[in-house]
């Protein structure tokens, strides 16, 4: 059995974009999270201060998703400066990396919604 011909640059380029894109919806999606609580009437400085307040665990889960996913996004764009081809097991393992990225903001939903909650935060 003889090894498959080389990849082509192009198809190189266009796995890698691919997994880019996974991650920047992935970082869009953890920003659509961000809401304020419902409140009566229009905001005032005064209530938009409560607001605020009152959504910062959603925030601070907002800032770190963010990080979590920058982090794994720079790992890999390091990584795949120097990879020069791929085969189906690099394939495999790049998906089995994205389907838990785009978890992530699912993750930080679940923790917004119940940031006391033992089994949101083993999620998470």
């Amino acid at each position: 059995m003889t090894p498959s011909a080389p990849h082509s640059k192009k198809a190189l380029d266009r796995f890698v974009f691919f997994s880019d894109a996974v991650f920047a919806f992935a970082l869009t999606l953890l920003a659509v999270e961000l809401k304020l609580p419902p409140h009566p009437g229009p905001l005032t400085s005064a209530t938009l201060l409560e607001a605020l307040v009152a959504s910062r665990g959603t925030a601070v889960c907002y800032v770190l998703g963010f990080v979590i996913v920058a982090s794994l996004w720079t790992r890999h764009h390091r990584l795949f400066e120097h990879v020069e081809d791929y085969d189906s097991g690099l394939v495999t393992l790049n998906f089995i990396l994205l389907f838990f990225i785009t978890l992530i903001p699912f993750a930080i939903e679940l923790v917004s919604a119940s940031i006391s909650s033992p089994l949101a935060l083993a999620i998470y």
